[in-house]
């Protein structure tokens, strides 16, 4: 019996010791750590992005994305090609131990090519992430966001104003291999010469992120 109670606490040092050792996402308010980097994938609608970050200090993340989309900017009646280089920041603002939050601000250049021509523009994401630490190795997320984004021709520049409100899940495999889904949705109104004011917008994406 002894030798049974030696073993199981053996065991929850380990498993706590692992749990410390996870303490990172991709998608929530628990930001990386100073001196960590990041390769993140995600693929579904509206489009495939792979991201790379780097922990410049305990509480915020620098980085860059790249986005190929079949979707334009998640408006699901539309199914123009494009893509998106960006600046990536996070912050985080709240940390508790059931619970996170940081600021993103993620800036950047936009290009879609609809029959025959070139649309350009740029994008001012900008939106808060909730963690909800579950487990050790799984977090519940939530966000709000407001990815504000132009266009300069045809013109008149126009503009167009997404709020979303998403959630989703990070499962973390390994110790710096996790799994990640989510879901954000809401409308988006536009400005400008546009045959309608208001489209449907989501985001449904699958991913597996890598800190190094």
């Amino acid at each position: 019996m002894r030798r049974l109670v030696v073993w199981m606490a053996l065991l929850v040092g380990l498993v706590a010791a692992n749990a410390r050792a996870q303490d990172w996402s991709a998608m929530s308010g628990q930001t990386l750590g100073s001196g960590a980097g990041m390769i993140w994938g995600q693929f579904g609608w509206p489009g495939i992005s792979a991201d790379l970050a780097y922990g410049t200090s305990p509480t915020l993340d620098l980085g860059g994305r790249f986005t190929f989309n079949y979707g334009e900017e998640g408006i699901t009646d539309t199914g123009v090609l494009g893509l998106k280089f960006q600046f990536t920041l996070r912050g985080q603002l709240i940390r508790k131990p059931k619970f996170d939050m940081a600021l993103r601000f993620d800036p950047g250049l936009l290009l879609y090519f609809p029959s025959n021509t070139t649309v350009v523009g740029m994008t001012f994401p900008l939106g808060l992430e909730f963690g909800f630490p579950i487990s050790p190795v799984f977090r519940a997320n939530a966000s709000f966001d407001l990815p504000f984004w132009i266009t300069f021709n045809p013109s008149p520049v126009q503009g167009f104003i997404p709020i979303l409100f998403g959630g989703g899940v990070e499962y973390l495999m390994q110790r710096d291999l996790a799994l990640t889904a989510r879901l954000k949705m809401g409308p988006t109104f536009a400005t400008g010469n546009r045959t309608r004011n208001a489209f449907f917008t989501l985001y449904f994406l699958f991913g597996i992120a890598y800190r190094f």
